[in-house]
């Protein structure tokens, strides 16, 4: 899609559609009626609309009783079809439209799934609208500003069941033997929440007041549906006592599609999921994959008021829709379930990600100028997500958590079933926060359209610590003549009976806290910056984290950005490893998941060259430690991160060639296939991953009959990932050519890649395929399915190596290899391997 797409004004703009879909489960094909209630400004005699993919058999406008046949002119490049008139309308008028179309098994528009049930293949249909792929199913004004309520019928075979946004208004009778299902009218939404669904399913349903909760899944899984029923009330009662607003619609589905090619998808009461995002054994599950169902259920809920009930107007603001439901569903997660500690976990999981993917000059602000629907996808990254999470965390501690509540409730009363801008959040903080030296709007504003974040680094002056911000990247240096973010500072000093605070706007700041031997900033870690400690200081906040006085996520912090240092090139690997050896060994968590992960990139990097013997050494006492104090067997009084962080340990002593770890993998494993003794869910994972890395041929092709065999969807992706993780390079390229076989589902088929850029045994064969069925994969991931191919590129940004950059970089310059979905990742990925190969040359590893 290039510079042709349209995007309409609002001269014409549509205010009902009455749809009606015929199905057709044989041939997957599909005729559509809709007409169209429109308003029209100024008068025009002709009216375009976006259509993609679909034939349109006719069409007419109806005004004042008179009927008008439109001639029809269709565009496929601008995705249009413009309805021309012999004398021009205005007022208001109707366009009818006949039209028919095709059930593709790309996942986008309105497509078709497979599965399995009683031995026998089974289809359902279902429908993935976001960005702009409603205009794949009928033809509409197919952008978020154009809201309009919704009248949709769906005819189906008498045996199936039809799911919309709403409830069912009428089930009828159809001529041919069919049955015609009719839904009430919807609110005034957005064309990508419609919902359009077509199958048999299994349902759990339950009730919150009035409100009608089902999840749903396809006949035979509904046992598996159990876990996020009461998840589902939990949230939705936390986010309308928190918003102050009622959920708005009267019912709300959760639905899981075994072909669906995002983790969910917010329709408006009509949610879909991946299997695995929303489907588990509640007597099995692990800590790990319960909590990220109860997260990405409370992700899509908080849709439902940011998103759905207030819209932005435009997808440069997305982060509206994102950030804030990445913000609110750790709130919603920790209210209901305080034990599981998902406040740390924020941290870890998405301030940690926001610093990662900002961290290079390819970045984009939160805000972003987009035009074409590639361009669109290319925003649904960390930024939109993590990092417009973290700057809503700050904005909330920067005003006060009671102010920000407050102006969230006034922004969502306010432009409740219409469209709103970022700039009318703040103004709605503003309100409801007391002035400020510098206003609420004025720091929101700066974050969320300058990219990047900074590091401030410390010196040591006679009466104060001398601070000096810059922006952060991984490689390279910034044209940025700005260097300077509104930065309030948290910190305490070693001395200091109790933490100070000071704001710096300026690029340099003279902090005057008393002489002490360190200072800790951005204590409580709320905002997205690094520091730069001076050596003798480092050690003294070591010294700190060992002693337990410092802890929690602020020693995660200290960590972070040392090892952000070493990533980049600043500071040497060998300080990092003695900084862990002599201060981190008894860590806990989030720190502990920290340590785990930057040894397991230095491990990726470092494996098989100079500097793996120290690296490997250190890993292997680090793990060690958190395995001997944790043990193998879970206890009642284990919290989640201690469950998560054993199978973690385990993971990397395996890897790492532990002769205990190994051995008692090799054990549980057998006593699982001879005995029945089911390993404990959460580490059943780290002992398959153990066993295929110390194994060969016989576990690979005995994994990848698990792998088909396995029917719950954390199982089958325990397989899937241990099959990506065999040392063996010729099984590395047998588990890449099966991710594209028969037996990896469409959605599926990009996750052994993924993994298997974290096998270090296997970087060169993972380049080398990657480059040999690049256009397969493009022709693959065509249309509406394209936004897959960014995961491709980005599956290479473990290159570090001059020769490999050079392969890597013929690939993506020859001619039609890049479009709009990957140019923004090609970028990433390249700052990433040149990064790479900094940090290399730096630590004189080769």
């Amino acid at each position: 899609m290039g510079s042709n797409y349209m995007r309409f004004d609002r001269n014409v703009v549509p205010e009902l559609y009455s749809i009606l879909f015929v199905t057709d489960m044989g041939t997957f094909k599909f005729k559509g009626r809709e007409t169209i209630r429109l308003r029209i400004e100024k008068a025009v005699s002709s009216i375009a609309l976006n259509s993609k993919e679909i034939t349109i058999k006719s069409a007419r406008v109806l005004q004042g009783g008179n009927a008008e046949t439109a001639r029809i002119k269709m565009d496929k490049k601008s995705e249009t079809a413009t309805f021309y008139f012999s004398k021009k309308y205005a007022g208001s008028a109707e366009l009818e439209i006949a039209f028919e179309g095709s059930n593709n098994d790309g996942m986008y528009g309105f497509y078709r799934s497979r599965y399995e049930f009683d031995g026998k293949e089974r289809w359902m249909l279902s429908s993935q609208f976001e960005p702009a792929d409603a205009r794949a199913a009928f033809p509409c004004f197919d952008q978020p500003d154009m809201k309009a309520v919704f009248e949709i019928s769906i005819v189906v075979d008498k045996d199936m069941e039809a799911i919309s946004n709403m409830p069912v208004k009428s089930v009828k009778d159809s001529e041919d033997g069919r049955k015609t299902v009719s839904f009430q009218p919807t609110p005034r939404m957005s064309t990508y929440l419609v919902y359009l669904g077509v199958g048999k399913f299994d349902k759990i349903s339950g009730k919150l007041g009035k409100l009608d909760i089902g999840v749903r899944a396809v006949e035979g899984k509904g046992g598996l549906a159990r876990l996020a029923l009461p998840f589902a009330k939990k949230f939705i009662a936390f986010y309308e006592d928190y918003f102050g607003i009622k959920y708005p619609l009267p019912k709300v589905d959760l639905i899981a599609v075994p072909d669906f090619s995002a983790g969910a998808m917010e329709n408006w009461g009509a949610i879909t999921f991946r299997e695995a995002d929303l489907l588990a054994d509640e007597n099995s599950v692990s800590a790990a994959v319960r909590q990220n169902i109860a997260v990405t259920v409370a992700h899509e809920l908080a849709h439902q008021w940011f998103g759905d009930l207030v819209t932005m107007k435009w997808w440069n603001d997305l982060w509206l829709n994102e950030s804030f439901a990445t913000f609110m569903s750790y709130k919603a997660v920790d209210s209901a379930f305080p034990e599981w500690n998902i406040r740390s976990q924020y941290f870890d999981e998405v301030i940690a990600t926001a610093f990662s993917d900002d961290g290079t000059r390819a970045t984009h602000p939160i805000s972003v100028d987009v035009k074409t629907p590639g361009e669109i996808n290319s925003i649904f990254d960390g930024i939109s997500y993590e990092k417009g999470g973290t700057v809503l965390h700050m904005l909330e501690d920067f005003v006060g958590s009671s102010a920000f509540r407050k102006g969230l409730h006034g922004y969502l009363k306010a432009h409740s079933y219409s469209n709103a801008e970022g700039a009318d959040l703040w103004n709605s903080v503003a309100k409801n926060s007391k002035p400020a030296k510098y206003s609420p709007g004025g720091f929101a504003k700066y974050w969320i359209e300058k990219p990047g974040y900074p590091i401030v680094k410390v010196s040591v002056g006679k009466d104060a610590y001398l601070l000096r911000q810059d922006r952060f990247v991984i490689h390279g240096t910034t044209p940025d003549k700005d260097k300077r973010w509104p930065l309030p500072l948290h910190f305490v000093t070693k001395s200091g009976s109790r933490p100070g605070y000071a704001f710096m706007s300026g690029e340099e700041f003279r902090l005057k806290a008393g002489q002490s031997d360190w200072i800790k900033l951005n204590l409580g870690q709320h905002y997205l910056y690094r520091v730069n400690y001076p050596d003798q200081m480092l050690d003294g906040l070591g010294y700190a984290i060992r002693e337990g006085k410092i802890h929690g996520v602020d020693s995660w912090g200290i960590e972070n950005d040392l090892f952000a240092l070493v990533r980049s090139g600043r500071k040497p690997m060998a300080g990092y490893l003695d900084f862990v050896d002599k201060y981190c060994m008894d860590a806990d968590y989030p720190l502990s998941s920290g340590v785990s992960s930057h040894l397991g990139w230095l491990f990726v990097m470092t494996y098989g060259r100079k500097g793996f013997d120290r690296v490997a050494e250190v890993s292997m006492k680090y793990h060690r430690t958190v395995l001997k104090k944790l043990g193998w067997n879970r206890r009642a009084t284990d919290s989640n991160t201690i469950r998560m962080e054993r199978a973690s340990a385990i993971s990397y002593l395996g890897m790492l060639g532990d002769n205990m770890t190994v051995s008692t993998a090799r054990r549980l494993y057998k006593e699982q296939s001879t005995k029945g003794r089911e390993i404990d869910s959460d580490i059943r994972s780290a002992v398959y991953t153990t066993i295929a890395w110390n194994g060969g041929k016989k576990e690979y092709d005995e994994f990848v009959e698990k792998y088909r065999s396995a029917t719950v969807p954390d199982e089958k992706i325990r397989f899937m990932h241990a099959i990506s993780l065999f040392k063996d390079p010729a099984i590395g390229k047998r588990a890449l050519e099966f991710s594209m076989s028969k037996d990896v589902r469409y959605q599926d088929a990009y996750a052994i890649p993924a993994i298997e850029s974290g096998n270090p045994a296997c970087r060169d064969v993972l380049l080398e395929w990657t480059v040999a069925n690049w256009k397969k994969l493009m022709d693959r991931y065509s249309g509406g399915s394209a936004h897959m191919m960014p995961r491709y590129v980005k599956n290479l940004a473990y290159i570090c190596s001059p020769s490999d950059r050079k392969s890597f970089m013929a690939l993506v310059s020859k001619k039609g290899n890049i479009t709009d979905e990957t140019r923004m990742a090609v970028k990433d990925t390249i700052e990433r391997i040149d990064a790479n190969i900094k940090f290399m040359d730096a630590n004189g590893i080769s």
